[in-house]
């Protein structure tokens, strides 16, 4: 009877907390079930790219790319309200670009959907990032009650993103300035090969089809073979960049070995921008990047009307920790905006253009530039008289300080139309870690790093004394097949990523020291699990 009375009151102890457990993740909004690996709980979600929105307690959205779930779940996709695209039509917002973009989170447009178009008297055609359309259809002539009929295409390949264009085919004036519509759509809508009698004209979202990149569940990471390929040429191509399939992080990662009149040469395909080096263990990769302006006679190739790369929407953007903005010259103001319509956000002014003066063709000013700058825009202000007309020649850019050699002076002239440039891709953190056993822990070929995954959007990295930076602390603690390795330092990687863009000093169960100068663990008892506090009760029965 003792065991009996044991049993039973350890039963009623341990039976709430079990529901609890159960259930805890049984979310809805609305009237839409929410299940794994979506979840509004952190608890419930399988990474924050799943995680979910409950907007006025009736709508589900999915945070990170800013969708509403309408339901009809799988176990690979999920039906979301895809915003439509309006041309011609100011009434409705016309927001005529066509542009929906899915790049760095998992999910993409399935070939389930279909591309169709509201209107009359256009060619509607739809891209992904390449140039050549991958799908489109013929609206009807216009008149006869056609304006507001609909066509659609099949969709040849998977979409992460796409954008919509409109060529008028007729002269007619009422054809050409039609209002219409374009977007992606879910086959599963489309009743008998006729068009969807709820989309119309004045829909300004239809149903699509998303679905998402396997993951291994239980990592939680993106999974990475063995054996990657880590050389181009002889440019080391280190994580979380890779060239083949499995050993880059993500798309935006992904590096093309292409051959050049100067042999192999590595490229990030996302931005198309030469690799000159990763510096791991810093978050950041130097690029060989082009002359943002140039107004030289020689040069004209050059010019670039001053505008920069677009890094929006993507994980990089332009150090202001390692760059600056230089201009070479003399005689003009250089100045930097963030876009071609906003104030300025930098300047210098070149050295005066002196007939006496030995001017040297590397001969620049130098500011600095805000934090987290994805795209710019230069240009060159004659503020003196030059009593050399080949010295009114100038360039301004953006570089890297490292291209600076003793004497302040490029290593690389500008006259080559083209400077080394950093981008952040992650924000580096003075903090211990550990390296673990197991299959969220890589090492490169060579030995150099070794990084393990904490989450999806932190990594601890750990690295040789060659390799050390501002960020490392040393020691590096490396449990099981990493121990007793020449690594030392280690510090953790915050991945820049949309809806994560690194804002927090320290990551959860860390707290920042004003004396030490880096995030430290934050102690608790051993009573506390996960920020909760169990009670344990000892139950004594009789034998």
């Amino acid at each position: 009877m003792g065991v009996l009375r044991l049993l039973f009151y350890f039963t009623l102890l341990v039976w709430p907390s079990l529901q609890e457990e159960e259930g805890k993740c049984v979310e809805t909004c609305g009237n839409v079930t929410i299940p794994f690996p979506f979840g509004m709980k952190p608890e419930c979600y399988s990474d924050p790219s799943f995680q979910v929105t409950c907007k006025n307690g009736e709508k589900p959205y999915i945070s990170r790319i800013n969708m509403e779930i309408l339901g009809s779940f799988t176990s690979r996709d999920v039906i979301v309200n895809n915003p439509v695209t309006y041309f011609n039509c100011p009434s409705k917002g016309d927001n005529g670009s066509g542009d929906v973009d899915l790049t760095d989170s998992p999910f993409f447009f399935s070939r389930n959907n279909f591309f169709g178009s509201i209107g009359c008297g256009h060619s509607a055609t739809v891209f992904s990032n390449r140039t050549d359309p991958i799908g489109g259809c013929l609206q009807p002539r216009c008149g006869n009650g056609t304006e507001f009929q609909g066509c659609y295409a099949t969709v040849s390949e998977n979409l992460t993103s796409y954008t919509a264009k409109m060529s008028p085919f007729t002269n007619e004036s009422n054809g050409r300035n039609a209002c219409t519509s374009a977007f992606m759509f879910d086959v599963g809508n489309f009743g008998h090969f006729t068009f969807p009698r709820d989309i119309n004209i004045d829909s300004a979202h239809v149903p699509a089809t998303l679905e998402w990149k396997t993951f291994d569940p239980k990592l939680k990471v993106p999974l990475r073979k063995s054996n990657c390929t880590e050389k181009c040429g002889n440019i080391d191509i280190l994580y979380p960049f890779g060239i083949e399939d499995r050993c880059y992080m993500n798309d935006a990662f992904r590096v093309s070995c292409e051959g050049t009149t100067d042999g192999l040469k590595p490229f990030i395909s996302s931005i198309n921008l030469e690799l000159v080096d990763v510096k791991f263990s810093e978050g950041r990769v130097i690029i060989n990047n082009s002359i943002t302006y140039s107004n030289c006679n020689n040069h004209q190739d050059d010019r670039k009307k001053g505008v920069s790369v677009n890094l929006t929407n993507t994980p990089f953007y332009f150090s202001d920790i390692f760059n600056r903005f230089g201009s070479v010259g003399c005689g003009n103001f250089a100045t930097i905006y963030h876009n071609q319509t906003d104030d300025p956000i930098g300047g210098c002014l070149q050295p005066s253009c002196n007939s006496n003066a030995n001017l040297s063709t590397n001969d620049m000013c130098i500011t600095s530039i805000p934090p987290r700058l994805d795209t710019f825009t230069a240009s060159l202000t004659k503020k003196y008289r030059s009593y050399d007309g080949n010295r009114s020649c100038g360039s301004a850019f953006v570089f890297d300080m490292d291209s600076l050699d003793n004497d302040g002076l490029l290593t690389v002239p500008h006259t080559k139309g083209h400077v080394a440039t950093s981008l952040q891709w992650g924000k580096p953190l003075p903090a211990p870690c550990k390296l673990k056993d197991g299959k969220k822990t890589f090492c490169n070929s060579e030995g150099h790093y070794c990084w393990s995954w904490l989450s999806r959007e932190r990594l601890c990295v750990c690295s040789e004394g060659e390799y050390s930076n501002a960020y490392s602390v040393d020691v590096c603690e490396e449990p099981g097949k990493c121990e007793n390795s020449k690594r030392r330092y280690c510090n953790m990687l915050c991945l820049n990523a949309p809806g994560n863009y690194c804002s927090l000093t320290c990551p959860e169960g860390y707290e920042y020291s004003d004396e030490e100068y880096r995030c430290k663990l934050i102690r608790t008892n051993s009573s506390t699990l996960a920020g909760r506090t169990r009670n344990f009760i000892i139950i004594i029965g009789e034998y």
